[in-house]
């Protein structure tokens, strides 16, 4: 299922969009047709949104050892790019040391954190995310979060990206035109004063959203979650009861 609307937030693989999301989608399945495609929040025309939006979908699911291929990274831009994952030696001179550290709940159960990096472009011997656009506003962070199998590969269990508060609007509008009105946690949807989880599910993925009704960060979190890959998951420890608010920013700040 396809989200369409001013937001283009899927899970975040980086390359200018110079073809459609059917043919993105079909690679994806090409390369392995067992992956569970993330519901995308694409623009209308995803062909058409210029230099700055590059953000494209990619596929819970996806393994560990394909995403560090980066078969969708563009190598003119970003030439010596490469994967991190949480545990690397060389974390420990990036810019998302704090971000990419994993939390107790993860170390647990064997997930790691992992995500596209490039030299930092002000000091070039530290290590930078490469972090998307959309609609012109640069995304704060993004993390692809990872299950370990027995094979000794892992599967992209769930995405979480914190987005700036100008995109919450439309990202709310166009989840509830496609896929309903959300569970809110404790009616009206408060967590707190001040915290709000809406969510979503359908048979592949679990969409949460965490905002906040006022905050000098500015932000909110939107998660994506293989549901696919909830029993795996559940069987090492994480979200043994299968819930989906385990994934929400507010349970564990992730």
């Amino acid at each position: 299922m396809a989200l369409r609307g001013p937001l283009s937030f899927a899970s975040a693989l980086f390359l200018p969009l110079s073809f459609g999301l059917a043919l993105v989608t079909a690679l994806a399945a090409k390369a392995d047709p067992q992956v569970a495609m993330i519901p995308t929040l694409a623009s209308t025309s995803l062909t058409d949104t210029g230099p700055e939006n590059d953000l494209v979908p990619s596929p819970l699911g996806m393994r560990l050892s394909t995403f560090k291929q980066m078969p969708a990274i563009d190598r003119g831009k970003y030439p010596n790019a490469r994967v991190l994952c949480s545990g690397d030696p060389e974390l420990r001179n990036s810019t998302s040391m704090a971000v990419m550290r994993p939390m107790p709940d993860e170390q647990q159960a064997g997930v790691i954190r992992c995500n596209a990096f490039r030299p930092d472009p002000v000091n070039l011997s530290w290590w930078a995310p490469i972090l998307p656009k959309i609609e012109g506003k640069q995304a704060k962070s993004v993390n692809y979060f990872f299950l370990p199998e027995s094979n000794g590969d892992y599967r992209l269990l769930f995405v979480q990206a914190v987005l700036p508060d100008d995109l919450l609007p439309a990202a709310r509008e166009q989840l509830t035109a496609q896929l309903g009105t959300p569970k809110k946690r404790n009616e009206p949807g408060l967590v707190s004063e001040s915290l709000w989880t809406e969510s979503w599910q359908t048979p592949d993925t679990w969409l949460l959203l965490d905002s906040r009704k006022g905050s000098f960060r500015h932000d909110f979190t939107l998660t994506y979650v293989s549901a696919d890959l909830v029993d795996d998951a559940a069987a090492r420890g994480f979200d043994e009861k299968r819930y989906p608010l385990y994934y929400s920013a507010y349970n564990h700040y992730r």
